[in-house]
């Protein structure tokens, strides 16, 4: 497969070396975004080396979007994505002019078995996500966007329990690097940053030596419904004030619409708007 122009989403849950919520928070001296630095600039490096890349868009996904440093990789083709709130959040950049997107640092969801530090989108406020009736996470959500852009989502990094989550993905050709094994949500078997080295290049060596046709866009089928169960009725009930949104039960609002993008959209204003009655 070809790669001239790259989307890059990444997150720090699912980076390597991280095992607990302090390492993940800017508000804590122990907080480590350096790791999610590592992560992608391993990354970048092996692609740069394998791919004929004329651009790439990293977007900064985790929390307010202010984890990586400015210029943390020195090349005219890099692009940064910081801040929040932004339209469409973690996928804030994509378009239908990139090849393909790499999602970084992934975890599972919130209504997972297992993973570490697993949340979908807003650990404080949801407690499960559903489209269409079924379960998802990020990485299955915001393939939702890709998919919207007619954009392939070929490359995952994250813990064992995500790449399992993620069966509608592998179906579409997606490749996984594992990053850690969970073996509890704060605790995780660790690899060494030359063996993740190793296998990164084998999988992205598959990618390139890969026909695109193999790679498919993943999306959801209309009319869409989005469910957000939350952890607090109060939540629940501050979203249903707004118009279309509907109350279901003491916990769940629900949301429908024909345009992907509404529902996305839909999704992280809500979730911001639960978090708001946190105290």
């Amino acid at each position: 497969m070809e790669i001239k122009k790259l989307f890059i989403s990444i997150d720090i849950e699912g980076v390597e070396g991280l095992s607990d919520v302090f390492e993940a928070n800017s508000n804590d001296k122990r907080y480590k975004p350096e790791l999610m630095e590592e992560h992608i600039k391993m990354v970048l490096d092996e692609v740069f080396d394998l791919f004929d890349v004329e651009k790439v868009v990293v977007a900064d996904s985790h929390a307010l979007g202010t984890n990586l440093s400015y210029n943390f990789y020195d090349d005219p083709r890099v692009f940064h994505i910081k801040g929040a709130p932004r339209l469409y959040y973690m996928m804030t950049g994509i378009s239908s002019e990139f090849d393909a997107a790499f999602f970084l640092g992934y975890h599972s969801g919130a209504n997972a078995p297992g993973g570490v530090l697993n949340h979908t989108y807003a650990g404080a406020v949801v407690h499960r996500i559903s489209i269409n009736g079924k379960t998802v996470n990020e990485a299955i959500l915001n393939s939702g966007v890709a998919g919207y852009f007619n954009v392939p989502v070929v490359f995952i990094s994250g813990d064992d329990y995500l790449k399992e989550e993620c069966d509608v993905l592998r179906e579409r050709g997606t490749r996984f690097l594992i990053t850690k094994n969970a073996i509890g949500r704060y605790s995780a078997l660790m690899k060494s940053r030359s063996l993740l080295k190793k296998e990164l290049r084998e999988i992205l060596e598959d990618i390139k030596s890969s026909n695109r046709s193999e790679f498919k866009p993943f999306s959801f089928e209309k009319p869409f419904e989005i469910e957000i169960e939350m952890h607090h009725p109060h939540m629940a009930e501050l979203c249903s004030f707004i118009p279309q949104v509907e109350r279901k039960g003491s916990h769940t609002v629900v949301y429908r619409d024909d345009d992907y993008l509404n529902i996305y959209n839909m999704l992280i204003a809500l979730t911001r708007l639960a978090a708001s009655t946190l105290r």
